[in-house]
């Protein structure tokens, strides 16, 4: 068992909570809002969030130092194409509208699986854990906020703050088997995601964690990893969230000037 938590906290039976919770003035916790509902997708748009944060830790410079192709500034082409994403989702919201939806077979499994791997986390650690339907904090230097959906939260009962997280991943027999082997499999994957969601949380822990429920020895159908926040990591967010900011700008600049001026190609 964890015990670097309060004890407050390793209870069972916490209340559903369901009021939205703003803290410090910076974090703001959606309890009103389900995941995967149109809620849920309108409070996102438009948003810096989690799933592809690792394109934020990809440097913009070679070896060499000469830029990498692609690049803007301080932003990898990964990062530049995901501010295009979102200048478009801010300058027509509804243009996703007719889009298709990529779903994987992972990701059925994953939503299949998510509440039985929360309740043998539970089980295992004896540390409670509550639904959120989205964590937004409100950056200063832009004016605007970044987010995250985390699977499930862990909050301090005296602060109300999140003091950790879980992140639950569902893998396939061949998959989870190398992670059981060696669980840096499973860190190295995840670890920008759960840092960008301490980074948007303010927690200083989160909880990783892989499932499988078909492995014979139930012990090992659970990989639980503890990840500490890194401040290093959380100064590039903050860097990249800037800089990728001001790319979104120009972008949306450079599409109104060009509406503006009526252009036919």
């Amino acid at each position: 068992m964890d015990t670097s938590l309060r004890l407050d906290q390793m209870v069972t039976n916490e209340p559903i909570l369901t009021a939205d919770r703003i803290v410090d003035q910076k974090y703001t916790y959606h309890f009103s809002i389900a995941q995967n509902t149109p809620e849920w997708d309108d409070i996102r748009k438009g948003k810096i969030t989690a799933s592809p944060a690792k394109c934020l830790l990809v440097s913009a410079e070679l070896k060499s130092g000469k830029a990498a192709a692609g690049s803007v500034g301080r932003l990898a082409k990964g990062a530049v194409t995901y501010a295009a994403k979102i200048a478009k989702d801010r300058y027509s919201p509804n243009a996703v509208t007719n889009d298709f939806s990529y779903y994987s077979q992972d990701m059925e499994r994953g939503h299949q699986t998510e509440d039985a791997a929360a309740a043998l986390f539970t089980e295992r650690t004896g540390i409670a854990t509550h639904q959120v339907g989205f964590v937004s904090r409100h950056i200063k230097q832009t004016g605007t906020s970044v987010g995250c959906s985390p699977d499930r939260i862990i909050i301090d009962q005296q602060s109300t703050k999140i003091v950790s997280g879980l992140e639950l991943k569902s893998a396939n027999s061949d998959i989870h088997f190398a992670r059981l082997m060696d669980p840096q499999l499973l860190v190295a994957e995840h670890m920008a995601q759960v840092q960008f969601q301490m980074f948007c949380s303010g927690a200083k822990t989160w909880y990783l964690t892989s499932y499988n429920a078909s492995f014979d020895n139930p012990l090992d159908r659970l990989i639980i990893c503890k990840i500490h926040r890194d401040q290093n990591t959380m100064q590039i967010f903050m860097d990249q969230t800037i800089e990728m900011e001001s790319h979104i700008c120009e972008v949306l600049f450079d599409v109104n000037h060009l509406k503006k001026n009526e252009l036919v190609w």
